[in-house]
């Protein structure tokens, strides 16, 4: 999994007017939480766009004065009108613990059904996926390639070392739905099969 450098400082005071004058200065409240004491930090808040903006998921390397923590995004906060994050909490897991995570789904080639006229519905752009940290890919990725018209593959078919997917496994991640004007490829090459017979028989007529 990818990892990205975020750095704060210690928050050394607490309450709802600190909080405002820090917002005010461009720095956002946080809160690591692990195993120990919660740490209360202040970080700037330009620094989150290399996180929350994303559809990708980060192993944070978090350095408080020194204190370097390797956490994950928990929550976030925003403003209800200006959208400016409010606040920040983070997760330190414990070495060894298994974690939960919505992890983005890629999708790899391009479906035979696509090809044919069929529509690609993605059910899901993230999955529900429990693993240590370790195991814990960018993306899951799924080779469509080979799905035609009426097919699909459900989360029970997903086949990841160390990733116990969390979703209803009877959920289709993807699938190719019919629409107007698609071929189904196997109707289309009966079809082919049938025609060298049809003009066999035609030259047989004239003959």
């Amino acid at each position: 999994m990818k990892s990205i450098s975020i750095s704060g400082v210690v928050r050394k005071e607490s309450g709802t007017k600190e909080a405002k004058i820090s917002r005010k200065n461009g720095l956002v409240p946080c809160v690591v939480y692990g195993s120990g004491d919660p740490l209360h930090v202040l970080i700037d808040e330009r620094q989150f766009k290399k996180v929350v903006y994303t559809p990708n998921v980060y192993v944070i390397d978090l350095d408080v004065e020194g204190d370097k923590r390797s956490v994950f995004l928990k929550d976030i906060q925003f403003h209800p009108v200006n959208d400016r994050i409010l606040h920040v909490d983070f997760f330190e897991p414990k070495e060894g613990d298994k974690i939960t995570m919505n992890i983005p789904v890629r999708l790899k080639g391009t479906a035979i059904g696509v090809l044919n006229g069929g529509r690609l519905r993605l059910t899901f752009r993230t999955l529900k996926v429990k693993a240590l940290v370790a195991d814990f890919p960018d993306a899951i990725e799924i080779d469509i390639s080979k799905l035609r018209i009426g097919q699909g593959i459900r989360i029970s078919e997903l086949n990841f070392p160390g990733l116990e997917f969390l979703d209803a496994p009877n959920n289709y991640a993807v699938a190719i739905k019919t629409a107007r004007g698609a071929v189904d490829l196997d109707e289309e090459a009966d079809a082919e099969e049938d025609a060298p017979a049809a003009e066999a028989t035609e030259e047989a007529v004239e003959a």
